[in-house]
């Protein structure tokens, strides 16, 4: 008990733990409230000597800075003890989202289409890459009442229109198969295009196309007048 009186009176003074132990033990089995309440007697014998230090612990307690000292008195020993404090893991770390650049298309081509005549309905391909450095891929359909539904025609555009010309390719439906028409549309597409100008632009391409349905569609449309004429390209 002298050295419990020592630790509480100097708590910069270092016990082993097996004394701060049987300390531990000791102050479980007193009864402050008893101890309080009677007065001191005679008849107590042994029980005399602990009123020195119940004193001191319960002024201690009574004290605003109690926590403090018991934590700075038995802190590191139960650090010790016990470990660490178990803390909740970090929130995981916020990936940032990466935006692609949105689709450029040159003011010069976006006129164009704009002037074209009703009878084309232009429209961008969505399956291709956004912010690709390659060609402008579109689409367009030819809506006339005096010509057949046709597949639509893909036009690759360069970057570097109008410096660049333009090239052009008849879609088809994965599940239809080539006949006599397209056969006569796509040669007569081809010959159509290797009269035209280096520099093309989109709107003589599609009058290309236009004339090659038209062609395709006359009743003595023949394939024995075209020789093989490779595709205009890029």
């Amino acid at each position: 008990m002298k050295n419990l009186l020592d630790i509480l009176s100097n708590p910069h003074k270092r016990m082993p733990l097996d004394t701060l132990m049987k300390c531990e033990v000791v102050l479980e089995k007193l009864d402050f409230k008893r101890s309080e309440g009677l007065p001191p007697s005679g008849a107590q014998g042994k029980e005399q000597i602990f009123n020195p230090l119940l004193e001191v612990v319960n002024k201690c307690l009574q004290s605003p800075l109690a926590n403090h000292t018991l934590k700075r008195t038995f802190g590191s020993t139960l650090h010790a003890l016990n470990g660490p404090e178990i803390k909740n893991l970090p929130p995981p770390a916020k990936i940032a989202k990466v935006e692609e650049p949105p689709m450029e298309i040159p003011d010069v081509l976006q006129g164009e289409i704009a002037r074209l005549d009703s009878r084309f309905k232009v429209s961008l391909d969505t399956m291709q890459t956004l912010g690709s450095e390659g060609s402008i891929s579109l689409f367009a359909e030819l809506q006339s009442a005096r010509l057949p539904c046709v597949p639509p025609l893909q036009v690759f555009v360069p970057r570097g229109y109008p410096a660049a010309p333009p090239a052009a390719s008849v879609a088809r439906a994965a599940h239809s198969k080539p006949d006599h028409f397209l056969k006569l549309l796509n040669k007569a597409m081809d010959h159509k295009c290797a009269r035209l100008p280096k520099n093309c632009s989109v709107g003589q391409l599609l009058d290309a196309w236009e004339m090659s349905v038209r062609q395709a569609c006359a009743p003595n449309a023949t394939t024995a007048n075209y020789a093989p004429v490779p595709a205009l390209g890029i």
